[in-house]
């Protein structure tokens, strides 16, 4: 059952309230501090997955889950008098000093909040493709708890973190009850669900709230918001949209990013057409080869995006037939694996989740090279 976010107030309070504003409107015109504004949604522009509400100096965030379900939570500063609030949820002393996360995104999340000193767990090295985290791994500095179905339950008791950062859907009930059971409290994450690049990226505002750096976290994501527009008023505006093939082989189906995902979202922004655009899915859709073939044949580019790493080769011989493909002939196959490190993590799906103005711009240096004559993609080769 979804529970709403409700703010009630004494009548003397919204006396208070209504009096500051008229004094306000018949004073000068003098900047408010943040904390002194009433009841207010703060603009979240693009993620769909979460929404922030103000009262004053509370601070309450909803988290869209599965099946309706939704998570709250209430923010305040340690040591701060809070009254008691009129919300059923999760109350969050912030900012917090020991995180886990057990998911490589999240972590770079908190690292773009320069809060990564604050991180003492994650699933395991294999995990990682930050070369400083891998280097705090092996000095001991932070600790490997284990995955998802396998859990170090009393290394993390040991540890006693104040969150533990989890992916939606990746928790066992198992191990959520068992956790819950321990005081250790999990915030599941949705981000990865987000249908446009810079709703992923957009979640550095949720992820702020837990270290009270809602302000830098607003001014990072406008510069790369900034960024990420710029470039794709340039590439939307070029006359020629190239065809595009993209997904990935996997048991013998093509696995192709839905219409409504965000990698085709990235592509319509990188100026290019996407080949399954007028499909329905915000996920992944699986494709036999004569799917494949019937649009893909002639397409202009064939842009492969794998969570495993895989040479070029190795996905040609998984399916010979596409060498026929008119985007392979010319040698306008890419690959998202430019950055992977000696483990086989690849860095597309970690620094990437907040690097989607990087990201677009390779994209638009593949399909429009003679915009971006400078520029030497990072994460596609």
């Amino acid at each position: 059952m979804k529970r709403h976010i409700k703010f009630i107030a004494s009548n003397n309070v919204k006396a208070f309230y209504i009096l500051a504003i008229l004094l306000t409107s018949i004073s000068c015109n003098k900047p408010q501090d943040e904390t002194d504004k009433s009841h207010s949604e703060i603009n979240i522009r693009y993620a769909e997955r979460f929404v922030v509400e103000t009262n004053g100096n509370e601070i309450a965030a909803t988290v869209k889950l599965e099946a309706g379900q939704e998570q709250q939570y209430i923010f305040h500063k340690k040591d701060s008098i809070q009254e008691k609030s009129s919300i059923t949820a999760s109350n969050i002393e912030v900012p917090l000093e020991k995180v886990v996360c057990l998911a490589s995104p999240h972590i770079c999340l908190i690292n773009s909040l320069q809060e990564t000193d604050k991180i003492i767990g994650l699933e395991d090295y294999k995990s990682v493709y930050n070369p400083a985290i891998l280097d705090k791994v092996r000095s001991g500095q932070i600790h490997e708890v284990g995955n998802y179905d396998q859990l170090n339950l009393e290394l993390l008791v040991n540890i006693h973190p104040d969150a533990i950062f989890e992916s939606v859907s990746s928790m066992s009930g198992r191990n959520a009850g068992q956790l819950e059971n321990l005081a250790l409290r999990t915030i599941a994450i949705p981000a990865h669900f987000e249908t446009h690049p810079l709703g992923r990226l957009e979640w550095i505002k949720f992820f702020a709230l837990f270290f009270d750096k809602r302000q830098y976290a607003d001014s990072l994501f406008t510069a790369i918001e900034s960024s990420y527009l710029h470039t794709s008023q340039l590439t939307r505006s070029a006359a020629h949209k190239p065809t595009v093939v993209a997904g990935y082989f996997s048991k013998g189906v093509w696995v192709a990013p839905g219409g409504k995902s965000y990698f085709a979202q990235l592509l319509k922004d990188a100026g290019a057409d996407y080949i399954w655009k007028d499909d329905s899915t915000s996920g992944n859709i699986k494709l036999n080869y004569e799917q494949l073939l019937s649009k893909g044949l002639e397409a202009d580019y064939f842009i492969n995006i794998q969570m495993i790493f895989k040479e070029r080769e190795q996905v040609l011989n998984e399916m010979p037939e596409i060498r026929s493909f008119k985007s392979i002939r010319n040698n306008n196959f890419y690959m998202n694996n430019a950055m992977v490190n000696a483990f086989g993590k690849n860095n597309y799906w970690e620094q990437g989740f907040v690097e989607p103005q990087v990201i677009l711009k390779d994209l638009g240096r593949i399909f429009h090279p003679e915009l971006f004559p400078d520029h030497t993609p990072v994460y596609f080769k």
